[in-house]
């Protein structure tokens, strides 16, 4: 494909999953040295939580795709944070990408910290946006989204954005929710709570970016700073007066964070 590709969404199986993503790639002359990127949606979203000047960043071949149960993946989804990891190290070995730099945002944060720590050499850098060395998650909510998910969906969406966020960016994340397949988004809320990589982030020594809003109603920005301390090779970036959806409330911001870091890539490891 031509360096300046728009980008084409994808399908494949793998470990008997049919995974939809979508793929923009540029030429080796054009990328240069940079990794590939990979991009990991958060919970109950799909790859359009990306949004697409991050999707398409120059001279990257980037790689967004699309969970288990999510977006246009059939179901189930997974039931661990490290299980959606192994889907995603079959998925980079189907690609035959050999170390990407794997970003994740919020339960694709956790799900990239799990596929660092298990496959470190396949792991080029982290970007982890809106993360946490673990991710707590209300007994009420999780009763909520078992009991009445539709009305969970909304209180989630409620937390993701501040108040000055458009109805219609609103609107679209809940419609996003809303259409998983039925137990997804309890099954990843679940997931959260069960996360916790506290006592193994020193062992991940993949040079990692760690974004986070000050005003993250979803994952404290405090977890987000922890998170950052305890990786050997970490870099923290709070944004002031962002949330928890930092990629839709700060897209020109987010897109040149993520341009920075690959730039940089080659001059950190």
């Amino acid at each position: 494909m031509a360096g300046n590709e728009a980008g084409v969404r994808r399908s494949l199986t793998v470990a008997g999953r049919r995974l939809h993503f979508f793929q923009h790639t540029v030429t080796p002359d054009v990328q240069g040295t940079r990794p590939p990127l990979l991009l990991i949606h958060g919970a109950g979203g799909n790859y359009l939580q990306w949004p697409p000047r991050l999707r398409r960043l120059p001279a990257t071949s980037v790689y967004a795709l699309d969970l288990p149960g999510h977006g246009k993946s059939p179901g189930p989804g997974c039931a661990t944070v490290e299980e959606y990891g192994a889907v995603v190290r079959a998925f980079v070995a189907a690609l035959g990408l050999t170390a990407p730099l794997v970003a994740g945002h919020s339960l694709g944060a956790a799900i990239a910290l799990a596929y660092a720590h298990t496959h470190p050499q396949a792991t080029a850098g982290l970007a982890l946006v809106g993360g946490g060395p673990r991710l707590p998650v209300s007994p009420k909510l999780l009763a909520l989204l078992e009991t009445d998910p539709d009305r969970a969906a909304e209180r989630i969406v409620a937390g993701f954005y501040g108040p000055e966020t458009p109805a219609p960016t609103r609107a679209r994340s809940l419609a996003a929710l809303r259409a998983c397949a039925p137990g997804v988004l309890l099954g990843d809320f679940a997931a959260c709570a069960r996360f916790d990589m506290t006592a193994a982030l020193p062992a991940i020594q993949t040079p990692a970016l760690v974004v986070c809003g000050d005003n993250d109603r979803m994952v404290a920005p405090a977890l987000s700073a922890e998170l950052a301390a305890g990786l050997p090779d970490s870099q923290l970036v709070m944004l002031r007066g962002a949330g928890h959806m930092l990629m839709v409330e700060r897209t020109a911001q987010m897109t040149a964070i993520f341009a920075d870091f690959l730039e940089r890539w080659g001059h950190w490891v």
